[in-house]
């Protein structure tokens, strides 16, 4: 006879979950099924019997049952023809079965069967079994698990055992002989076994084993109270006593109600551990003649799919006792047993067959002692003082784990031994190792050293001369040069902020690869950092014909905790980097938060038109000092370091950066990083850095500047008189503590580099005079840790070079008294204003309290120039009509996305213009709908309609703007 297909695996197994306890093999009786070789636990669904015992030990819920329920339940939503048959422990388990009846006819159910009755039938089969038997001992074991153990682990055992079927099974068979108006029908049964699944397959009469516990998880997710539905009462003969098969013994006892005593010695084996009973079992023993084994130790009112087992096994039995006694009363009654010889016909009931499994006798190796020795060499284990059979890999000996690791089961990184030996080893090597990285340690910390003082040198030689021509460009006056002239001053400036740029990404990258750059966290608003820079981006391309496109997804939150300056960074770096390589079509900025395997994060995507990147110079992209097609790019100006930088900070931040391209077609960079919310309350204030620092009229403030080449000290003494400061001038440390000492200084900006006493040095020996005045550092050494040391060494503040105009106005808000300084708005050229410029005068015009225009919130907005504030004038006027007409045809169609995108937009635009009124009105519809306040979008947005026309109205009666004067 051909062997049978194993059945499908009744236990599946969540890999995410497990961490290799091995507990999950230690309480497997057979082992062998349990996969160890791998990063995670597996089952071999040929070898494994279904008892179920891992899935209770494990506490990580990386084993589940796997039963038919939603088959069943799918089918029986479709309209397919099902009967169900209850097992006989579902009777302990659901307290109101016959509501439960009423319940499965109400889901469609066509007939429901009392499994119980099909238990009488089985003992009326062994009873013509114990008549014809000629082999002892007979073990009578409905039990899929034991029938299984004993077809793949004790096939000896097999013509021991009663070829007998399931209640369960008996049940469906009389249903397809006596009851054919369910000939059209599958069969289901609801049960307390899981390895029932195996047994279905098997014997192919019944087609869904729908677990109880499973039942109970469907009921509690679709709110089912089955106490409201009406009683239904089985189909079929009724049972008198086969329900208390279920229980301990409790064959015998059916079997003595139908059939009489058993004339053989009985042995009820129904405790753990049944299966070293059977390895046990000595058949020519004489030690019983009648053997019933169970795999759960309460009998099947216990079985392995029941769920959780909150009611005591004293409540379960008092349940089938009430039941029995009711059955048994009602057939006292009647005196009728006809229908159980009815329905019992042997010739309808085949008997059980049982075929043994070859797997594991073909797949299942013993190695020789050779092969043993060999394996134990591999697991560390030299002489058998190493045996410990510390049960730790789940198995009893080294000698099982042996076996396993033979045929591949397992692995020798299981073995705790191996691990234990495997450490002292690695500790050998590391310690060797140890000490020839303390060498090399040295030999590296001497070239870090002088590659840090070589750092700093060429930092100090480089940014002093450039400090003295960034800032000399910017304060040589520009009032009486010709055009020429001016177009050659504003060369000087980008040519040298360009060569700064160039400097400073040579020294990031410097600090980043000797780890010394450090992420400084804030609470800062995304949303307006995403704003400023996509407002400044907009006028890098206003000499190239592009369109460059802003998405800021409704999403992303306003307030984030992170380094923003490193945030900005990254966002220019990537979007100045796709205007330079792209000439034509466009670049889109977008940013979103999305949550991935459970994380939040934000994305922003930087897509161009471009010249696009080849797929074999990509891997070269973020490699330092390299540049893609040199031919085409040769005009582009830079150090090839950028994104090498950017993805170094990224990675710093627990973030990443993706590149997708195709070449002459366009690229996509994509920003990825983790979201930490942010908190308003504890976001930076700067609220006073957007003013200019200005000493008051009348009003005297001391200030030392100290440095020893004369350029740099004529440089901030310019600066400072833009401030309304007569600064005064030392020229060395030791000038500047005799100057000190004559009068007290309210600020000393202090060089770091000074021949024979540095700025430190003057510091120190000032605090030790008892000085207390401000000192803030101006340094062009601007490597990683300068700034820490100054601070460490009693200075108050820190200025690179060449100088910033907004870093030294913030430093000169900060420290100057109080009551001697004001805030001013600004000129472009950072100068403060007092009188209005002409294009100033021309938008005053429309300063009305109706349409009321912010210049210096504009201007602000503009990056300080006039020039680009009438662009972005001109840009509003010539957007605004297919705008606004956006909002319009959103708002009564009622499509709210949309209509938060655009009014989102309108915001932006408004707010860049310096229209500050419709900016706040754009903003709280925004804020409105984004909440799902539609009620008050619907009814502000008319008049906000209305405003905005009116607006734009009489922003285009204005007469023609005057020609403008802009300052360099």
């Amino acid at each position: 006879m051909s062997e049978q297909k194993p059945p499908s695996g009744c236990i599946g197994v969540r890999a995410e979950r497990c961490n290799n306890c091995r507990v999950c093999i230690s309480v497997c009786p057979v082992k062998e099924c349990i996969d160890d070789s791998g990063e995670a636990m597996s089952i071999r669904d040929e070898l494994c019997i279904g008892c179920g015992r891992c899935v209770e030990a494990c506490t990580r819920g990386a084993r589940y049952f796997v039963d038919d329920s939603d088959d069943f339940f799918n089918d029986i939503a479709a309209g397919k023809k099902i009967v169900v048959i209850t097992a006989l422990a579902s009777a302990a388990y659901i307290p109101n079965r016959f509501h439960f009846n009423g319940w499965l006819r109400s889901l469609g159910v066509r007939a429901v069967f009392d499994g119980a009755f099909g238990g009488e039938l089985m003992a009326l089969a062994y009873r013509d079994c114990i008549a014809r038997r000629t082999r002892f001992p007979l073990i009578a074991s409905s039990c899929p698990v034991i029938v299984s153990y004993c077809k793949i682990y004790k096939p000896e055992l097999l013509p021991y055992l009663a070829p007998i079927h399931s209640p369960l099974v008996f049940t469906a068979i009389m249903i397809r002989n006596f009851f054919h108006q369910y000939d059209d029908c599958e069969i289901a049964a609801v049960t307390p076994c899981i390895a029932k699944k195996r047994e279905f397959e098997t014997e192919g009469y019944i087609k869904y084993n729908v677990s109880i516990s499973n039942i109970t998880k469907y009921q509690r997710k679709n709110h089912v109270s089955i106490l409201n539905i009406d009683k239904s009462f089985f189909d079929g003969p009724v049972p008198s006593c086969g329900i208390q098969i279920t229980w301990q013994n409790g064959l015998f006892e059916v079997y003595q109600n139908i059939a009489g005593k058993i004339p053989y010695k009985v042995r009820a084996y129904n405790h753990e551990p049944a299966f070293i009973y059977l390895n046990e079992l000595n058949t020519e023993s004489g030690d019983a003649a009648f053997v019933d084994c169970n795999n759960c130790r309460f009998g099947c009112y216990r079985g392995t799919a029941v769920g959780a087992k909150r009611e005591s096994i004293e409540t379960q039995e008092n349940r089938v006792f009430n039941i029995l006694k009711k059955s048994n009363t009602f057939f006292t009654q009647i005196k009728d047993r006809i229908n159980l010889f009815k329905y019992y016909k042997k010739d309808i009931y085949p008997q059980r067959v049982f075929l043994s499994s070859s797997y594991l006798r073909d797949n299942i190796k013993y190695p020789n002692t050779d092969e043993l020795q060999q394996i134990y060499l591999r697991m560390k284990k030299a002489n058998t003082s190493d045996m410990m059979n510390c049960q730790g890999c789940g198995y009893k000996t080294c000698r099982d784990m042996a076996k396993a690791i033979f045929n591949g089961h397992n692995k020798v990184e299981n073995c705790r031994y191996y691990l234990t030996a495997s450490l002292e080893e690695k500790t050998i090597e590391i310690e060797k190792q140890a000490v020839e990285a303390q060498e090399l340690a040295q030999k590296a910390m001497a070239a870090s050293d002088a590659k840090a003082a070589f750092l700093a040198n060429m930092s100090h030689e480089i940014r002093t001369p450039m400090n003295a021509i960034i800032g000399m460009s910017t304060l040589f006056p520009s009032g009486n040069l010709d055009d020429t002239q001016k177009h050659f001053l504003t060369d000087i400036k980008k040519m040298s902020r360009s060569l700064v740029e160039i400097i400073d990404d040579i020294l990031d990258f410097s600090k980043i690869e000797a780890g010394k750059t450090a992420i400084s966290p804030i609470h800062f608003n995304l949303r307006a950092l995403v704003d400023n820079v996509s407002s400044l981006s907009k006028f890098l391309i206003q000499n190239k014909s592009l369109k460059f496109d802003i998405d800021i997804n409704q999403n992303v939150p306003v307030w984030m905790y992170g380094d923003e300056t490193r945030i900005r960074q990254i966002f220019t770096n990537l979007i100045s980097n796709a205007i330079k390589y792209t000439n034509e079509g466009f670049v889109r900025f977008s940013v979103e938060k999305i949550k991935k395997d459970g994380k939040e994060l934000i994305i922003a995507k930087v897509t161009d038109s471009g010249i696009g990147i080849k797929k074999e110079d990509i891997d070269k992209l973020f490699s330092p000092f390299q540049r893609m097609d040199e031919r085409k790019t040769r005009a582009i100006k830079g150090t090839g370091l950028g994104l090498v930088i950017c993805r170094q900070l990224a990675s710093l931040m627990g973030g990443e950066i993706s590149v997708e391209s195709e070449y002459q077609k366009g690229s996509t960079f994509t920003l990825s990083l983790p979201f930490t919310p942010g908190d308003e309350n504890l976001a930076e204030d700067n609220t006073a850095f957007n003013s200019f620092v200005r000493v008051k009229e009348g009003e005297n403030v001391n200030v030392l500047v100290v440095d020893d080449v004369r350029f740099n000290i004529v440089v901030t003494l310019g600066f400072l008189e833009r401030h309304n400061i007569k600064a005064d001038a030392a020229y060395s440390g030791m000038e500047a503590l005799q100057k000190i000492g004559e009068k007290r200084y309210d600020i000393i900006f202090m060089d770091h580099m000074m021949p024979e006493m540095d700025g430190i040095e003057t510091t120190a020996k000032m605090r030790a005079a008892g000085v207390d005045s401000p000192v803030i550092a101006l340094t062009a050494n601007a490597i990683s840790g300068v700034k820490e040391q100054f601070l460490n060494s009693g200075m108050n503040g820190f200025l690179p070079k060449p100088m910033d105009g907004d870093e030294l106005n913030a430093v000169l808000a900060k420290w100057l008294p109080f009551n001697k300084i004001e805030m001013r708005g600004w000129q472009p050229d950072g100068t403060p204003r007092r009188e209005m410029s002409e294009f100033e005068k021309y938008l005053s015009r429309l300063d009305t309290p109706e349409f009321h225009i912010d210049f210096a919130t504009g201007l602000k907005h503009s990056g300080g120039s006039e020039e680009t504030y009438a662009i972005i004038l001109q840009e509003f006027i010539d957007g605004f009509p297919p705008l606004i007409s956006d909002i319009e045809e959103s708002f009564n169609k009622s499509e709210w996305r949309n209509y938060t995108i655009k009014v989102h937009a309108a915001k932006s635009s408004f707010a860049n213009i310096g229209c500050n009124v419709l900016a706040e009105r754009a903003r709280e519809l925004e804020a409105a709908c984004r909440a799902e306040n539609t009620a008050l979008c619907i009814e502000k947005t008319p008049g906000f309609l209305a405003e905005s026309k009116a607006f734009f109205k009489a922003l285009l009666l204005l007469p023609p703007p005057p020609p403008l004067r802009f300052k360099y």
